[in-house]
């Protein structure tokens, strides 16, 4: 079911930003929909697509299966199930458009990738020959039969290593065609502590973490999100652009501080280590925010950089950077839509996911006014 968003998403939809730009114009989004299905709800939306007519694909890792909304806001069908059969999933994480204009599913658990038409129609299924990626970070295609992938190789969290690996699509499979290591990757801080009776890896709170995303052509971008600068990386020549505003930084208080230590990801820490081990992951938290939440690129190309602060001034909203691919600023905006998983910008809609106070999702679609 599609219900209007006017009232409920009217926070956060605006062009205001507690830091406005006189240089570049200030988009809005208009709400066009909110999609809540009652029978069944999402249970969690692991990612997103919008169609080339507008309509909305929403892969729920919770069912395994693919729910396709029409333009018009009618649920249509649906496709996939949890399996390890042909069509189905096991752990589905994320899609992408291919260039012949099928719906890629990405399967971490089932090894995969498994293509549709998209009226659901099974198209193929392929498997990794030799990949050396663990678990990937980003995909996307850079032609017909070429998927690159940026992820983690090493898996000791304590000496992370990534690479960016080109891939080849045959029947059936896809293998490697090249390799490249990523040296300049800097890896969120993390508190460790192992005894004969404990062994815990846990990330630091605030601390900054790495972000990718292809472009369109297949080149791959970067930002280390404790930095406000944004990077551009080629093959042949390493890193080849950087560009990014200077920004203040935004203190971690003592409130943030409470609030993180106390947060459940952390009470293995509490009920083992005590006031010790709470105070030693307390000292590893860095003084300052991350700058970004995520950044991905629409169908012209522009690449959309979310903050990761909620604005002062509208306390349900993100400010929107939105770049050329040169590193020119095209305009700025602030957006109500979660981080992750990341919004999609198509023919002038943008659609992504919004949680109410307990957590429900649904997925809000909006015109985007320039």
């Amino acid at each position: 079911m599609w219900v209007g968003v006017a009232g409920m998403l009217a926070t956060g939809c605006g062009g205001e930003s507690d830091q406005p730009s006189t240089d570049v114009p200030e988009w809005s989004f208009r709400p066009v929909a909110l999609v809540q299905p009652e029978q069944p709800p999402f249970g969690r939306v692991a990612d997103l697509e919008l169609g080339e007519d507008g309509s909305l694909f929403v892969l729920d890792a919770i069912s395994r299966t693919i729910r396709v909304f029409g333009p018009d806001g009618v649920e249509v069908r649906e496709f996939g199930r949890r399996g390890q059969g042909p069509g189905e999933f096991e752990q589905p994480a994320k899609l992408l458009w291919g260039p012949e204009g099928n719906l890629w599913v990405l399967d971490l658990r089932n090894g995969r990738l498994t293509s549709f038409s998209p009226d659901g129609d099974l198209r193929g299924t392929h498997r990794p020959v030799d990949l050396p990626i663990l678990f990937p970070f980003a995909v996307g295609f850079s032609g017909p039969d070429t998927l690159r992938w940026v992820g983690i190789t090493s898996p000791d969290p304590a000496n992370p290593a990534a690479a960016w690996v080109e891939t080849e699509i045959a029947v059936g499979a896809f293998s490697p065609v090249g390799q490249m290591s990523l040296p300049f990757v800097e890896w969120p801080l993390l508190f460790q502590h192992r005894d004969d009776e404990t062994s815990l890896v846990l990330p630091v709170p605030y601390s900054g973490e790495p972000l990718f995303a292809f472009d369109p052509q297949g080149r791959l971008w970067y930002n280390y999100s404790g930095e406000s600068s944004l990077s551009r990386w080629s093959t042949s020549g390493g890193i080849q652009l950087t560009f990014g505003p200077e920004l203040a930084p935004t203190p971690v208080t003592a409130v943030d501080r409470e609030e993180a230590l106390a947060r459940e990801d952390f009470a293995e820490v509490r009920d083992r280590l005590g006031a010790a081990g709470v105070s030693e992951l307390a000292g590893l938290i860095p003084e300052n925010k991350p700058y970004y939440a995520a950044f991905f690129f629409d169908d012209e190309g522009s690449l959309w950089v979310m903050h990761s602060e909620m604005l002062v001034a509208d306390p349900e909203g993100r400010r929107v950077d939105v770049y050329d691919m040169d590193g020119t600023s095209r305009a700025t905006a602030t957006t109500a839509l979660a981080a992750a998983p990341g919004p999609r910008v198509r023919n002038g809609l943008m659609a992504g996911v919004v949680r109410d106070d307990v957590g429900v999702e649904s997925v809000a679609v909006f015109q985007v006014v320039r």
